[in-house]
């Protein structure tokens, strides 16, 4: 999930934040400008199909400063539980592929 110049700056994220019903990671990013990022991803998959989800379909972030990082945390664990993926029924067609 980290990568390039950000991974210097990466660590653990929050305990607990999730994405229901989805297999979820999550980062804490402190910036060297000062701001933090705290970035959720939940792993769908590559098709609504897939036994073992290897695709980062939804990602939910987080983006304050460590003075607000408490009450802003808050905020975004209830934006988080009130959220949903759903599956869907409709066929899946690759990218490329004619439907």
């Amino acid at each position: 999930m980290c990568s390039g110049e950000d991974r210097a700056h990466c660590g653990p994220a929050p305990r607990g934040l999730k994405v229901t019903g989805w297999p979820s990671r999550a980062q804490r990013v402190n910036r060297a400008d000062g701001w933090t990022d705290i970035e959720v991803f939940a792993l769908t998959g590559s098709s609504p199909t897939d036994k073992d989800p290897l695709g980062v379909d939804y990602i939910f972030g987080l983006h304050t400063t460590p003075g607000y990082l408490d009450h802003d945390l808050r905020v975004f664990r209830h934006v988080l539980a009130g959220s949903r993926i759903w599956r869907t029924t409709v066929p899946w067609t690759p990218f490329g592929a004619d439907p």
